[in-house]
């Protein structure tokens, strides 16, 4: 909250309720072709998704201050917008005792967010990210058990607060190799 006069002094501190809230939409949709040759399992998708986000706060109430304040006066306001779409494509080849799999899997990533901490404040974040996951493995059948060995490469756009607070901040990544 912004400082603000009250009977002729500044106030910079105050205790009071507020309360942040969302107004969230999400929605996208799935497709999945599976085929099968032999040993060979093969599995294709496609993926589009859109979320549109409000996030904004109100304060309640001022502990003495009650008459400057509006009930639930809104402190702030921002909006949000991701739209991702990805595709990827899976196999999986069975010989003998031996599984080989691998996994492909490209990601596009559009961010937007609109922030308003109050009328004379604000901004806008707006970035994209294409990131390639790639995974392959396998799975050796053994008398009493599997032996399992995976290498994975994957990368994660940084969150909503992480953006807000530095507009320059990267995407994680991951190198995962994994034996059991």
């Amino acid at each position: 909250m912004q400082p603000f006069v009250w009977e002729g002094n500044t106030i910079s501190r105050a205790d009071l309720i507020r309360y942040k809230w969302l107004d969230n939409d999400f929605y996208g949709v799935i497709s999945n072709l599976y085929g099968k040759l032999n040993t060979l399992d093969l599995n294709f998708g496609l993926i589009a998704n859109r979320y549109k986000g409000a996030h904004f706060g109100n304060i309640s109430s001022v502990k003495d201050y009650g008459n400057y304040i509006p009930n639930h006066h809104e402190y702030y306001r921002n909006m949000g917008y991701k739209n991702e779409v990805s595709g990827y494509a899976k196999a999986l080849l069975k010989v003998g005792r031996v599984d080989l799999f691998g996994d492909l899997q490209l990601r596009h990533i559009d961010y937007k967010a609109e922030v308003l901490l109050n009328p004379a404040e604000g901004g806008e974040v707006k970035t994209n990210w294409l990131f390639f996951n790639p995974k392959a493995g396998m799975n050796l059948a053994i008398p009493k058990g599997k032996i399992y060995l995976s290498y994975a490469h994957a990368h994660r756009e940084p969150n909503r607060r992480d953006l807000l607070d530095n507009a320059e901040i990267r995407p994680e990544k991951l190198h995962n190799i994994e034996l059991g």
